[in-house]
């Protein structure tokens, strides 16, 4: 019996395994998923080359951080504006949803006092650009480990700013 419990400990250990790591794509248009399945919703996709940063495993599949394209949605209710792009979150463990709807999956949580992105609205809804806490799942086959070099040009910020030197 106690031998079976350590296997048992063991398999779900397996099962789902902190693995953060950047991670390449390696062939085009794969699919983003909401679970680790594959009928599960897509979410969105991604292309040959794309960098993911893989924060777990389970068999299989690898759990990412979503990217920037993916729909993201929160209900209008736990925000509060700046401006026409931007929001802060006005609750604690706000559910991100893959649709504008109460029935959607959840993608992540939002934490109390998160500032988000607003990239468009329906209905009660603002489609956002999706949180550090939001993920998805992609089967291990469409990635590869990335060498340094691609997951260092994926980290830096995408944006066209001076060289430190250059800051006055």
């Amino acid at each position: 019996l106690t031998l079976i419990f350590f296997l048992s400990l063991a398999a779900i250990s397996y099962a789902q395994q902190d693995v953060r790591s950047q991670w390449q794509v390696n062939t085009g248009n794969i699919n983003v998923r909401s679970d680790s399945t594959v009928t599960s919703q897509v979410i969105c996709t991604m292309d040959k080359g794309e960098i993911a940063e893989v924060v777990s495993q389970s068999y299989e599949w690898r759990k990412i951080r979503l990217p920037k394209q993916a729909s993201a949605f929160i209900n209008k209710k736990f925000l509060s504006l700046f401006d026409e792009k931007t929001a802060k979150v006005s609750a604690d463990n706000v559910n991100i949803r893959l649709s504008p709807n109460d029935s959607s999956a959840i993608l992540g949580k939002a934490k109390e006092n998160e500032v988000v992105s607003i990239l468009g609205k329906t209905g009660d809804w603002y489609r956002i650009e999706p949180t550090g806490n939001s993920f998805g799942w992609v089967h291990s086959r469409f990635l590869k480990q990335a060498d340094k070099k691609a997951g260092e040009e994926a980290a830096r910020p995408k944006a066209n700013l001076p060289a430190q030197e250059e800051i006055t």
